[in-house]
């Protein structure tokens, strides 16, 4: 359970291309601060960028998710701007989805995407609106000097309007 909502706890496949020391070093800072030793947890770490709108990437990926000891649960793509090949404006867009889509079929794994919002629109991600017509669930994460707040602004099959907020240290 995560604040009163169930969960499946599983494996992890993370794409960075954006900040992919950063991602590295915040990971292995939870450990610690947790007690958890990194090596025991199913995630994996792809420091690269994987243009999610080119097939052959996404069946690259595939392959390598396959060949993993666990499948994953969830597989994040971080960001959408940084693995997608071509204009968030325009067909890449749609082809961003329809890979997202391959992965989300052939593993049964969640695919969650990191977009940033449009300066002066903080209501949805930036880009073509195939990307939110695509979405199962929308997550808007914000912060102040005080909290970090996520709220969940879509939800396709379920009730959203729900928020949680963190103490920000």
């Amino acid at each position: 359970e995560w604040h009163g909502r169930a969960v499946k706890q599983g494996a992890v496949v993370y794409v960075y291309a954006e900040g992919p020391f950063g991602a590295k070093s915040r990971i292995e800072s939870w450990c610690q601060h947790q007690g958890v030793d990194r090596r025991a947890l199913p995630l994996w770490l792809l420091p690269t960028r994987l243009p999610m709108n080119d097939p052959a990437a996404v069946a690259s990926l595939l392959c390598e998710i396959e060949a993993l000891a666990e499948c994953p649960v969830l597989v994040v793509i971080d960001t959408l701007n940084q693995n997608l090949d071509g204009d968030e404006d325009g067909t890449g867009m749609g082809g961003f989805v329809r890979g997202c889509a391959m992965l989300r079929d052939r593993i049964g794994a969640c695919v969650m995407a990191v977009h940033h919002t449009p300066l002066g629109n903080d209501e949805r991600g930036r880009g073509h609106s195939s990307f939110d017509g695509a979405l199962d669930t929308r997550l808007m994460v914000s912060c102040d000097a005080e909290r970090v707040t996520i709220e969940c602004t879509h939800q396709r099959n379920a009730a959203d309007g729900w928020a949680v907020a963190f103490e920000a240290i």
